[in-house]
Order: structure tokens, then sequence, then C-alpha cells
């Protein structure tokens, strides 16, 4: 790394201070004293909209091709953290920084213009000898998720009802059956409408504008995995179904329902990462003992110790009345008759999937995500709970009795899961 003439020197990545807080300690300032700026958008100054400057591209290529970072301060944008900050400063925390790796950052000033292409210093070919591996990659660190403890699936893309289809009971003869029950199902269907929610204006969403969403949606994204031919025909059938699910009411009280959720109150497919200090079915299991309701949501996991990052997508997180809601959208087809999607059935789906599991991760996840966000966040008084929509079962004249499952795991549940991922407990 190089000083340019009486400049200072800098990496071309910005050094501004992480907003990440790991759990339990305080958050850095900047984010504690700002305002929020949305309901989900970090409660920090927005990065300037601008470019990287000249010299940050500048910066690169001398990187690339010389291994020296050459920084002038007449370039910073004014605006940005490090031209607050003085030399002085600057100074020192290179230098500390230089000092922790003494063989591979050197610190100094540049040599003044003598006419022609700086080349860099004399390197002496021996210490350019690659130094010899003696450390251990720890196997235990990796990215898990919900699909990874429970099936061993990959953590890297959604979760989307791919779990095999239970059989559906055939209908007797002369019977109706709603054609919604009758929809394609499988992992093809499942993405299907997972995307078809994450794409629609739920206040909007009836009419020519729901029609032309289904059709510019199976057009790009291939369908229900029938055929585009036979797809079509499923256009009202899926129509029917989204009306369904955005009209049903979700609480008893008939106060929220997803048509009233406007586009600034949710954030649909919210991915999230968050550190696991460790974690084996054991110590989860123990955590999880808090609460009777949820005390077998691990009962027969066998997946591996781990520490590292606990990974997954949340279908939508929203807002209403100053709380904040997680749904997912299942798919499953588990009957041919809105019985089957009672609350009886939909308690069976829950434990063979091991449901419990998946949103009491998402909850964490949410409840991390608020506490580094939300100024005077609270469980009890921000989290609103979970719903599992099942979306062949809700019927607007229903209400919630039939495929909408509620959960609002306690405080104390939640927090001894915190602790847990954060390092509280060891795993055995």
């Amino acid at each position: 790394m190089q000083q340019v003439g009486q400049g200072r020197i800098l990496d071309a990545v910005d050094l501004a201070p992480a907003e990440y807080t790991e759990p339990g300690r305080p958050r850095h300032p900047d984010v504690e004293q700002a305002q929020p700026l949305g309901p989900f958008q970090a409660c920090s100054a927005p990065r300037s909209p601008e470019p990287r400057s000249r010299q940050a591209r500048l910066s690169s290529e001398a990187w690339k091709n010389t291994g020296a970072l050459p920084w002038d301060p007449e370039s910073e944008l004014p605006t940005s953290r490090i031209a607050r900050l003085s030399e002085a400063e600057i100074r020192a925390d290179l230098d500390a920084l230089a000092a922790r790796a003494p063989d591979a950052i050197e610190i100094r000033a540049l040599p003044l213009p003598g006419g022609g292409p700086w080349l860099g210093g004399r390197i002496d070919p021996a210490r350019l000898t690659p130094r010899e591996f003696r450390s251990t990659i720890a196997a235990g660190w990796r990215v898990a998720s919900y699909s990874g403890l429970v099936r061993g699936d990959e953590s890297e893309r959604p979760d989307f009802d791919a779990a095999a289809v239970l059989p559906v009971p055939e209908a007797e003869p002369g019977d109706p059956t709603d054609p919604v029950f009758a929809l394609p199902a499988g992992t093809q269907a499942g993405r299907f409408l997972h995307q078809l929610f994450q794409d629609l204006d739920f206040p909007h969403a009836a009419g020519e504008a729901l029609t032309r969403t289904v059709c510019d949606l199976l057009d790009r994204y291939g369908g229900l995995g029938t055929g585009r031919a036979a797809d079509r025909d499923w256009i009202p059938v899926v129509e029917a179904l989204v009306t369904n699910v955005l009209e049903t009411w979700l609480d008893p009280a008939a106060s929220l329902r997803l048509r009233d959720i406007a586009a600034a109150d949710r954030v649909p497919e919210l991915e999230f990462h968050f550190p696991v200090a460790g974690l084996s079915p054991e110590s989860l299991s123990a955590a999880l003992a808090v609460s009777e309701a949820h005390a077998d949501a691990a009962a027969g996991l066998g997946f591996e110790p781990m520490r590292g990052l606990m990974h997954g997508f949340i279908d939508l997180v929203f807002r209403y009345q100053g709380r904040f809601y997680i749904v997912d959208y299942k798919s499953n087809q588990l009957g041919d008759r809105l019985p089957a999607y009672g609350q009886d059935g939909l308690r069976v789906a829950v434990r063979r999937h091991r449901y419990q599991l998946q949103y009491l991760i998402y909850t964490l996840a949410l409840h991390r995500f608020l506490g580094w966000r939300l100024p005077g966040y609270d469980y009890r008084t921000h989290c609103g709970g979970v719903y599992y929509l099942f979306l062949r079962g809700m019927r607007p004249h229903t209400g919630p009795r039939y495929g909408v499952w509620y959960d609002r795991p306690s405080c104390d549940l939640i927090e001894a899961l915190d602790r847990l991922f954060g390092g509280g407990q060891d795993p055995s």
C-alpha cells in the first residue's frame, strides 16, 4: 500500500463501519441515532447513489497491476465516512492493520514524480515463495438451513413444498369437487405459486390486472408443469385460488387479510443469514423444551453438530398495526375436500414436515433482524406471529378455520433459541 503525495492511503473499498451487530452487543451509534427510512430499511443514512469515483477504479487497476493501493483524498466524496476522518486517524488504523500482517502489508510514501511510470520497488524473488499451509479447516463450519437440518438439502435455494405429495383420496362418483383442489401439485406448481404471490400487488390483484399477471408468469416462468396449452386451462382456477387467499380473514376477529397489505408494508422473499455459534440435535432439543407445544419439533433429527451460518428465505414479512408477521405459502395437496384443510389436518401436515422447526428459525431470523434495525424493539410488542397458509384450503367464507395455521412462539422460547445459536449453550 502506498501514500500519494501529501494525501492519505486507503483501500478502494469503503471503510464504513459495518452495520451488522452480534446479538447482545450495542448497536453502532449511527444506527442507534438515525431515523428509520421505512419499515424494512436500515436505520442509517442512505449511501450516495452516485457511482464510485474515478480514483476507486484507478486504485483497483493499480492493485491488480502492482499490488499497491494509491489513494488521493481530493477524489473522495465529501459525504463518505472516510472523508470525516483525520489523516492521523487513518494512518493509525492502517499501521495497526499492517502490524497484524507484516509480511503482507507495507505502508510508505510514493516517490516524487520523475517523468516516467512508477514501476514499484525491487522484489526479492525468494520472498515470493508460497507459504506452507499448516492450519486445519474446521469441518463443522458450514451454512445450514431448515431443509438441510431436516432432509440434508442444499441451503442456497428456497423451500417450494418439494416434499412428496400425499395421496389424494378419489372423489365419490357424482360428488362435485372444487377445481382448486385439483390444481397440479409438486415442485413446479409450488415454484409458480410462490413466484405469483411474490409478484402480486395485493390490493389491486383482481380482474384484468390479475389475469394479466397470471398469464405473463405462465409464459415467463414455465407454468405448472402440465404443458403450455394445458396450463392455459388452469388460469381461471389460479385466479380463484389467489382471490380466496387474499380475501380470507386470517384472524377470528376478521380484521386482518392479505388484500389490505400495501406494498410499502411488506417484503416478499426475505433472505437471511445469521451466525450459529454451535448447534446439535441435543442442544436444539434442550432449547425447545422451554415450550411444551414445540418440545418435539427436533425429535429424531440426526444432523451433524455444526457452527457457521443459518440461511433461509421467508416467503413474506408484513407489517400490520405496528406488528410484524411471517407468512409462508404452502401449496401442499392435503385432499380434495375442505375438511382436509381444517385445523386437525393442518396439525398433521405441520408435524409431518417439521414446519414448526422451520417457522421457529424464521421467527428467530426476524427477531434478530428487527433487533438490529428497529429502535426500541421488543419481541412481545413488535412480533405478531406466523401464518402458514395452505393455499388450496383457504375460503373467504370460512375465515381462519380452514387453510390457515397460526402460531406465535413465546418470547421465552425465542430467547432460548437466540442464546443457543449465539453460543449460550454448547452443542452436546
